[in-house]
């Protein structure tokens, strides 16, 4: 069982958020209703359609920056499999060195993996910097 707080420290924790919510006294009633009012019957979903956020079209005849990325880090990613999947075989038949390599295997595993896609991540964005990739309206 997980081991819980005091019931004390969690009732002193609770006393201070409600002092500290109260610091400045307690909200007044008519102008939580009329906020509560607002929420209720403000519709705003008409005026979406006039924001006008540009996008990066990553699609269609506009992907000239995911394909190279997303072939290096396919790539990639199996040349890490594959090394690692040799180094858990071979690792595995000694019972003394299997109980720390596996995790560390995976901990060395999740690592690359990490940091394989920081680097794509980075080298995608460079690449559609360097060739000036529009925004599409």
């Amino acid at each position: 069982m997980p081991h819980l707080a005091h019931p004390r420290h969690e009732v002193a924790v609770l006393e201070q958020l409600r002092a500290a919510l109260f610091h400045h006294g307690e909200a007044q009633t008519e102008a939580l209703a009329a906020g509560l009012e607002l929420l209720r019957t403000a519709d705003l979903r008409a005026s979406l359609a006039s924001i006008a956020v540009p996008a990066l079209a990553l699609a269609g005849q506009y992907d000239r920056v995911l394909l190279p990325a997303a072939a290096l880090g396919g790539l990639v990613f199996e040349v890490l499999k594959q090394l690692v999947t040799q180094y858990a075989v071979l690792a595995v038949p000694d019972n003394t060195y299997a109980a720390f390599a596996v995790p560390l295997a995976l901990l060395a595993w999740i690592y690359l993996v990490a940091r394989l896609l920081m680097f794509l991540a980075a080298s995608t964005a460079e690449w559609a910097a360097e060739h000036s990739a529009q925004p599409v309206p």
